[in-house]
């Protein structure tokens, strides 16, 4: 059984292993078959290479009769080539052109096919090479497309050609077009057709009322448009009302625009469908000028009033029509508009406002049905593009109550898109505006700067020399130019305005001076250069170059000027340094003062061209072109040459190029032979770098440069441009500057503070440590006589003391230490002075020494009051003070002269001091200074004793700033010493 069961088993085994081998002996049949069969193709293919003798044209032929689909695209696409070739052209068209018509009729419904040929021959006939090649070709080509169009009943391959046809209608001669297409558009456009032929009929009347005559189309286009607008089809009747305004251009007859034209639109804007009526009101703008006064009060208006309500009530897709052209209807019927109906217009715009800047919630709350988002986004855009029209029209009456909360509203939106219209168009709206209501829109203009997007800026910036030039001439003047409203000096740093953004765009606080509004240009520039914008960074600061007549020197010296020097410095896009650079450069042409064009000058110079960076320095070849076309000749050889052909020693390869690449148009400017010196140093320039230059390829692109500069002409006399810069300049830099004169507010303000300060005359004084408050006594008519002569007897100011024009003014002191002088002497004294000690002054060393020089002396004591032993006490007295007056020789400074009337004056306050009364006594400090000029005089007091007090030597005061208000002239003291007079009771 076992063997039974092994037998039983093997036998299976075995027949699946014949099987095997069976189906490997048929996969070899199929491979040699395989074989066979290439093999055979493959002679095939060697029999067809006597194909080869066969022309192009025959091959094109047989391709199309016999080849596949894929040869057959093929071939018509490269029929093109075929007309090419001179030997094969007319046999081309002659034989292959019908071949392609048997193919395109064989094959009916083969899209690729048709579609191909469509292509082709459109492509064939637009191209007037093949034109002027091939006589006759564009007509044979024209009837194989209309015979394609008539024959052919599948809807999408007779759309390709009435495609093709719509595109070449322009490029087929004008009698074709009226004898063959303009037929086939009308018949085209008959009830009976397919929609899709109509819809083509109305493109094709668009596309032939641009070339046949007037009276064609209102012979045979108009009836067919009439026709098309009653159509069944909305698709035909939405496509129709897009293109009749070119049957009214057309036309161009007030007259026959009435009478064929507004029937039709009249019908069309009854339309039940939305697509037509939103179709039929953007072409209603377009054709209101070709209609009559009378037709337009009578019957257009009428009309567009209704739609716009039916708009407002149905609140559909219409209702974004509506806002986008109620600005061209208000435009152009504004002539023959009553007051009800301007009024009218006013209230929709406003409605419309108000209804897409309501929320959704309010929406449904209000009413049934859904208005998504998008259509408030929507009609919120198109009322901020009209937002000019309506300030233009209604902005001497309604600007203020009605039109500029909306402006305000347009510039806060949550939109992008509308706040990128409104920016566009912002020039425009200021410029409508009177200068008083220009101050309103500074709060708007902040707004759409602080707003931080790319776009809105750009718009914003884009024409900002317009905006600027308005906003300037509407804000309020302040008195002194360079200081706020505090007396502040104008900061330049742009981190501190963010405060006043913040003010002026949460605003509305007021009238905004131009100091104010130098501040907001200047925190623009921080603003725009974080938006990532170069291009609005560029804009911004090539617009800004306008400021210079617009802004006074000094405020652009404190203000514009080191702004643009610090974006010349560190704005990264290279765009932006030279616009930075150039706007610099032009505010440097305004200043008068030679100092301060010589300080831009330097920072060209110097800090640009030694810069560290490579970058920073090459910055200095790119103004070349700036200067030379804005300044002088003179100007740029003086100030700008030596700098710029120093860097033919930079270390920078690229610099160095950019030199020689700059001296050809730096020659260009040169006369000869007036600029022969340096015409030499620029061909020195060349000759150096050759000769010094290692690299090869360095080497041939500086002799190119070198080609370049030899072949450039210098500018044979001197030309026109160049003395009219010359007069310019020397207009704008011989005019000395005018020193700002306080307006009338300020000379207000000066008199209140004179008001204020006279009764004060002999009132309290405090000192700057805040001493203790003591009355001053009064000054007799003989002191006040006195102190007049003493003033006007003392020699002239030294070169530090400079008077200033009596104005509140705020100085920072560093106190050093101290020196408290006892002596009644009008000019302080060393500590070794004293009444008994008096002949060892010289050999006093030991003792710290005053070092005031001597022009303090002119100060007095308004309670000096003379006696009548004052000649008697300057007899007893001279010997004391001629010691005093030899011992102060060494504390004078040169430019201190000798006081004729110091003796007298020593004498007269000695003599006073026993008359006054020990409880006057007063403490004054040395910067607190008198407010009028017959006071200029230091205090003394009465009960000073002829020698010091032993609590009186070694006072100092801590080291630090002290700022010390002053309502009278700043004297200046030598920065290395600060005095405090004092008196000792």
């Amino acid at each position: 059984m076992n063997t039974l069961d092994q037998s039983y088993s093997i036998l299976p085994f075995h027949h699946q292993t014949g099987d095997n081998i069976f189906e490997k002996r048929l996969d070899a049949k199929e491979k040699a078959s395989a074989n066979r069969r290439s093999l055979e193709a493959l002679f095939a293919a060697v029999e067809e290479e006597f194909d080869l003798r066969d022309s192009a044209v025959d091959t094109a032929i047989k391709t199309l009769r016999t080849g596949r689909e894929i040869q057959k695209l093929a071939t018509i696409r490269n029929f093109g080539e075929l007309l090419e070739l001179q030997k094969s052209r007319q046999e081309a068209i002659d034989r292959v052109l019908p071949v392609i018509q048997e193919s395109l009729a064989l094959e009916p419904s083969n899209l690729d096919i048709h579609c191909e040929a469509a292509v082709v021959f459109k492509n064939l006939i637009k191209d007037k090479k093949y034109s002027q090649l091939c006589s006759g070709l564009s007509e044979n080509l024209l009837g194989y497309i209309l015979q394609n169009i008539d024959t052919q009943k599948e809807n999408v391959t007779a759309a390709a050609w009435l495609e093709s046809l719509v595109e070449i209608a322009d490029s087929v001669p004008v009698s074709a077009v009226t004898d063959l297409i303009v037929p086939l558009a009308v018949s085209q456009g008959e009830p009976t057709r397919r929609v899709q032929r109509r819809v083509i009929s109305a493109r094709l009347i668009e596309k032939l009322c641009a070339i046949i005559p007037p009276e064609f189309v209102r012979k045979d286009l108009v009836p067919c448009a009439q026709m098309l607008c009653q159509d069944p089809s909305a698709a035909v009747r939405t496509t129709i009302a897009q293109r009749l305004h070119t049957i009214a251009q057309c036309l161009n007859n007030s007259s026959e625009c009435v009478s064929l034209i507004l029937p039709c639109m009249i019908e069309l804007c009854k339309d039940e469908d939305p697509g037509v009526r939103e179709a039929i009101l953007n072409t209603v703008a377009v054709c209101l000028p070709y209609f009559t006064k009378e037709s337009k009060k009578s019957v257009v208006v009428p009309l567009l009033r209704k739609c716009a309500e039916q708009a407002l009530i149905l609140r559909d897709v219409s209702l974004t029509v509506v806002a986008r052209q109620l600005g061209p209807w208000l435009e152009s019927l504004k002539d023959v508009l009553s007051n009800a109906e301007l009024k009218w217009f006013l209230e929709t715009y406003c409605r419309i406002v108000e209804f897409s800047s309501m929320s959704t919630a309010n929406l449904g709350a209000a009413r049934t049905g859904t208005l998504s988002t998008a259509l408030n986004t929507s009609c919120r855009r198109m009322c901020a593009y009209n937002f000019p029209c309506f300030a233009m029209v209604y902005g001497k009456d309604h600007f203020n109550d009605r039109l500029l909360p909306i402006l305000e509203r347009f510039c806060k939106d949550n939109d992008d898109e509308v706040r990128s219209t409104i920016a566009s168009g912002f020039h425009e709206i200021v410029q409508l505006r009177s200068e008083t209501e220009q101050q309103a829109l500074l709060g708007p203009f902040v707004e759409l700067m602080c707003s931080g997007t790319a776009e809105v800026v750009q718009h914003l910036t884009g024409n900002l020399h317009k905006t600027l030039s308005a906003l300037y001439k509407g804000v309020k003047s302040n008195g002194n130019n360079s200081k706020d409203s505090n007396g502040n000096q104008s900061l330049n740093c742009d981190q501190k305005y963010s405060s006043l953004f913040q003010s002026i765009s949460s605003a509305r606080m007021g009238p905004v001076t131009r100091v104010q509004l130098d501040r907001i240009l200047i925190g623009c520039n921080r603003l725009i250069r974080g938006t990532g914008s170069w291009r609005s960074h560029e804009a911004y600061l090539l617009n800004l170059a306008v400021v210079r007549h617009l802004v006074p020197v000094k405020d652009l010296e404190l203000s514009f000027v080191p702004m643009l020097q610090q974006e010349v410095l560190i704005a990264r896009a290279l765009p932006c340094r030279v616009a930075a650079a150039q706007s610099l450069l032009l505010i440097m042409r305004q200043l008068p003062m030679k100092k301060n064009r010589d300080a831009i000058i330097k920072f060209f110079t110097e800090t640009i061209g030694k810069h560290e960076s490579c970058h920073r320095r090459r910055l200095l070849l790119d103004i070349v072109p700036i200067i030379l076309e804005h300044f002088s000749r003179e100007f740029f050889l003086q100030n700008f040459l030596t700098a710029v052909l120093r860097l033919s020693e930079d270390r920078v390869s690229n610099i160095r190029l950019q030199l020689c690449r700059t001296l050809s148009k730096i020659k260009a400017y040169l006369v000869y032979p007036n600029d022969d010196e340096e015409l030499s140093s620029l061909e020195k320039v060349v000759r150096e770098l050759l000769t010094s230059e290692q690299n090869d390829n360095m080497r041939q692109l500086i002799q190119q440069f070198a080609c370049e500069l030899s072949r450039a002409e210098t500018d044979p006399k001197l030309n026109r441009a160049n003395r009219t810069k010359l007069i310019e300049e020397k207009k704008l830099w011989t005019e000395v500057e005018p020193e700002a004169e306080p307006d009338e507010e300020n000379k207000k303000e000066e008199k209140e503070e004179l008001r204020e300060i006279a009764p004060r005359r002999n009132s309290l004084r405090r000192s700057a440590t805040g001493a203790n408050l003591v009355d001053k006594p009064p000054m007799s008519p003989q002191g006040a006589s006195l102190a007049a002569a003493i003033t006007a007897a003392h020699s002239p100011p030294s070169a530090w003391r400079t008077s200033r024009p009596d104005r509140p003014k705020v100085a920072i002191v560093r106190p050093q230490p101290q020196v408290t002088v006892t002596q009644r002497s009008p000019s302080p004294m060393p500590f070794a002075m004293s009444s008994n000690k008096l002949p060892s002054i010289p050999n006093a060393s030991d003792e710290r020494k005053s070092k005031l020089p001597l022009s303090t002396a002119r100060y007095r004591s308004n309670s000096i009051q003379p006696t009548s032993s004052s000649s008697s006490a300057s007899t007893t007295n001279s010997p004391r003070t001629s010691i005093a007056e030899s011992s102060l020789k060494k504390y004078r400074t040169k430019s201190s002269a000798p006081l004729p009337s110091i003796r007298t004056a020593r004498n007269a306050s000695s003599d006073m001091s026993t008359s006054m009364p020990s409880s006057s006594s007063l403490r004054r400090s040395a910067t607190c200074m008198d407010t009028f000029s017959d006071s200029m005089t230091r205090s003394t007091s009465s009960g000073l004793s002829s020698n010091y007090s032993s609590t009186s030597k070694g006072i100092r005061r801590p080291y630090g700033l002290m700022k010390v208000q002053s309502t009278s002239a700043v004297e200046r003291k030598p920065s290395h010493m600060s005095i405090r007079v004092t008196s000792m009771s």
